[in-house]
């Protein structure tokens, strides 16, 4: 089972719309492989459906599966306390790498924080193999 919102990009025009078809070939041959797709919206508003999947793929819309916002983002900035801050994000997979990443995102932020003359907070996310306790204590 594979879910996804997005069964190939179409953002490319002209000659570089045959490079983006060619990229398009990988998920497309991800997608053939699932038993099921599941898409997280309405099959009216998926504008990028592939129309000759070729397979036994089942494709799925299960609508939002997300619960609908009912503040602003200015609300939400006071509410998870960023009001008057500008935000850096740093998101990392839960790879070795994405640890080395991790880290030195941290080491350059400190090192620039100060010089930004901006209040700044940093928000990192990463995947649940690495262990946020144990960056920097090597």
């Amino acid at each position: 089972m594979l879910i996804a919102d997005v069964l190939e990009s179409r953002f490319l025009y002209d000659q570089l719309s045959l490079v983006e078809r060619s990229l398009n070939r990988h998920p497309r041959d991800v997608i053939r492989g699932a038993d099921m797709v599941i898409i997280p919206m309405y099959k009216d508003e998926h504008k990028h459906v592939h129309t000759s999947m070729e397979s036994n793929t089942i494709i799925t819309y299960v609508g939002p599966i997300v619960r609908k916002v009912s503040k602003d983002r200015d609300e939400l900035r006071r509410v998870f306390g960023f009001h008057g801050y500008k935000t850096v994000l740093v998101s990392v997979g839960g790879t070795p790498s994405g640890t080395f990443l991790i880290e030195k995102a941290i080491d350059s932020y400190m090192k620039i924080a100060d010089r930004l003359n901006i209040p700044t907070k940093m928000v990192v996310v990463c995947g649940s193999a690495i262990d946020i306790r144990k960056i920097g204590n090597d």
